[in-house]
């Protein structure tokens, strides 16, 4: 960097600290409007969920977690060995069931967690 583009830069640094002791000293608010800078606005926001979608995805997944637990135990297996990725037939196997009871057993466990996620 040259000479005149360390100057520029210190002073800059200067010059803003001064004005900011200025208004500390004037007992004048600072306010910056950030809406007539877009490109602050944009730098500004967040591409993770919103406090809102946070809260809502928790109150959410604690209703299913409660849904859950009041499954009947084969409901309860039977979606917890489809979670550990076992296929119909392997857990009609384990839980002693035909492959179509499984398969409606799990239907049903599917279908009454659905209902409790959407509330």
């Amino acid at each position: 960097m040259s000479e005149v583009g360390q100057f520029r830069r210190a002073n800059s640094g200067v010059a803003a600290k001064i004005a900011i002791d200025h208004w500390r000293r004037e007992g004048q608010p600072m306010w910056v409007e950030l809406e007539a800078v877009p490109s602050a606005m944009r730098s500004l926001r967040s591409n993770g969920p919103t406090p809102e979608e946070t809260a809502i995805k928790y109150q959410r997944s604690q209703r299913v977690a409660k849904r859950l637990d009041r499954l009947p135990k084969a409901q309860r297996l039977g979606i917890e060995l489809r979670m550990k990725g076992l296929h119909y037939r392997a857990i009609a196997a384990v839980l002693g069931f035909s492959l179509s009871t499984a398969s409606e057993l799990l239907s049903n466990a599917v279908e009454c967690l659905r209902i409790a996620a959407n509330g």
